[in-house]
């Protein structure tokens, strides 16, 4: 008992170390996702935060806000899903549901 107590603050100790390091680096990564065949394609930041937006000059506009925003969510879960993954390497074993917010 007492030694899973002690690997959890082990874990700690590396988190508290190595966690700021690793949002910079996944700050700075871009994440990209693309709709309507290419027409639009989204790219958003590791915090998520949607940092460029290209538009097909021939795209149809009655259909650019859906496809806008189809890129710009899948452009995000692609970002949630590599600071997910960061995190499991991080710590060593996968983050329950929900505590994706601690990046």
């Amino acid at each position: 008992m007492f030694g899973d107590l002690g690997k959890m603050m082990g874990a700690m100790g590396k988190i508290k170390k190595e966690l700021p390091a690793l949002q910079e680096q996944l700050a700075v990564s871009l994440y990209s996702a693309e709709a309507g065949d290419g027409a639009v394609r989204a790219t958003v930041n590791g915090k998520m935060m949607l940092v460029g937006l290209n538009l097909d000059p021939a795209l149809d506009i009655a259909n650019a806000a859906a496809m806008i925003t189809e890129a710009v969510s899948q452009a995000q879960e692609i970002a949630a899903l590599a600071a997910r993954e960061a995190m499991t390497e991080l710590l060593g074993f996968e983050m329950p549901e929900g505590m994706g917010g601690m990046m």
